[in-house]
């Protein structure tokens, strides 16, 4: 009897065994490498918050620098030419083809309800047709969505064909020339290129060109890092920002009826040839903001 006893207490002590290690195992199955279920969650939603942090590189300061137009500009005195370019874009956006295009360039910042030029219902598509012109367009090649290398090594860019569109329609042969911004002016006066068509602001350059009517909105932005702690312009003191050469955002820090007043606070202002090695600044912690145009930071912003 007691051997009877000590068998089926045995086989209830080997059942026991055997399911303990099988409840092991499952538990063991359930994580990889050996972590508990619990961590492995842990781990997977911090790679998420990384992921997410990354996307989120820069962040745009709600309060804007300044507001400004963008127009096509000329040699001072031609006036009819600037007429005849605005008038072949009133009759683009009769059409719809201003809408399409901005739509095109939608995912890099582009909106059509900051296209400002005026209605012209009566607008004459082929206003300057008849004339035997190569339409050189002179722009900063890194400018984009304005005004960029594509992927193929091609010129592109919202302006680019714009301006092409506005050639074709005219009868123009049309050529793009990327130049040095601050070469731009001594490239238009020798004949080099006809137009500046590249995001190219209108304030405070009236008396150097003449200008076709401004048909985009824009404004004077900075831009910081995600994780700087910095939320507004005042936070900006005692910090190191760059911006383009002979850019707007470069004239509206250093004009005294602008916003120099808060230039001043900063640690320094420096300039560089392009924003997109200002932005490579920025990203590697070089610089704290860049300034520049509300289409370039939408740019950016877009691309993370």
């Amino acid at each position: 009897m007691k051997s009877a006893k000590r068998l089926i207490a045995a086989a209830s002590m080997l059942a026991l065994s055997a399911f303990s290690l099988s409840a092991c195992s499952d538990s063991t199955s359930s994580t990889e490498s050996g972590a508990p279920a619990s961590d492995s969650a842990s781990a997977e939603a911090s790679a998420t918050d990384s992921a997410e942090a990354s996307e989120a590189t820069f962040v745009k300061l709600d309060e804007a620098l300044s507001s400004e137009h963008y127009a096509v500009g000329f040699k001072k005195g031609e006036e009819e030419f600037a007429a005849q370019v605005t008038e072949t874009m009133q009759a683009l956006d009769n059409e719809g083809e201003i809408e399409k295009l901005v739509e095109k360039y939608a995912d890099q910042g582009m909106s059509y309800d900051n296209w400002v030029l005026p209605k012209k219902e009566d607008a004459k598509k082929d206003a300057g047709a008849g004339q035997d012109r190569t339409f050189t367009v002179g722009f900063d090649s890194a400018y984009p969505p304005y005004g960029y290398v594509a992927d193929d090594g091609s010129y592109t860019g919202f302006d680019l064909e714009l301006a092409q569109m506005v050639a074709e329609a005219n009868g123009w042969e049309f050529k793009a020339e990327p130049i040095d911004w601050d070469a731009k002016d001594a490239q238009l006066n020798s004949g080099t290129i006809d137009v500046i068509w590249n995001g190219f602001t209108m304030e405070g350059r009236e008396d150097q060109y003449t200008f076709s009517e401004p048909y985009m909105l824009n404004e004077q932005v900075v831009v910081v890092r995600a994780d700087s702690g910095i939320d507004s312009l005042d936070g900006l003191k005692d910090k190191n920002v760059i911006t383009q050469v002979d850019s707007a955002a470069y004239e509206v820090l250093g004009d005294e009826e602008g916003r120099k007043d808060l230039a001043d606070t900063f640690a320094n202002l420096a300039t560089i040839g392009d924003y997109n090695n200002a932005f490579m600044q920025l990203e590697s912690g070089q610089v704290d903001a860049v300034a520049c145009d509300l289409s370039i930071a939408e740019f950016q912003l877009a691309k993370r």
